[in-house]
């Protein structure tokens, strides 16, 4: 909040489920990113699994990771503005080339309709609309 007054740019921070927000939402989206629903990367602590089962319902499991950011890329298709930008966390290509981690279903189903990936390091990529 304190980054963007001091910028002079608007802007709205919500905290929700982000596909239930990118789903409800009735109008454009600028930028997103997405950083939610983890994958199982066999890591987890089991505080943070017990937290995922009690606010979400079940422990980490890559299905559920890769649906929820499948909805939001769906979301974005209709909802992200001409110029807008997706920042896409935990995601990267394996070593077959296919985009792994939380991006699996998401940047394919992006990339098919319409999106290209102007930057991809650390892990993570940037989209916008293709030309």
């Amino acid at each position: 909040r304190r980054m963007f007054r001091r910028l002079g740019l608007p802007f709205r921070a919500v905290t929700a489920k982000g596909e239930d927000f990118l789903a409800a939402w009735d109008g454009p989206i600028d930028y997103c990113f997405l950083d939610a629903y983890d994958f199982d990367h066999g890591k987890h602590s089991e505080l943070r699994q017990s937290r995922y089962e009690t606010l979400l319902g079940s422990r980490i499991a890559d299905e559920q990771c890769h649906q929820m950011h499948l909805d939001c890329a769906v979301s974005l298709v209709e909802k992200l503005s001409p110029d807008g930008v997706i920042c896409f966390d935990d995601t990267w290509k394996d070593a077959d080339g296919l985009w792994t981690a939380k991006g699996k279903t998401a940047m394919p189903y992006l990339l098919g309709n319409g999106f290209c990936v102007i930057e991809a390091r650390n892990r993570a990529a940037l989209l916008v609309r293709g030309d």
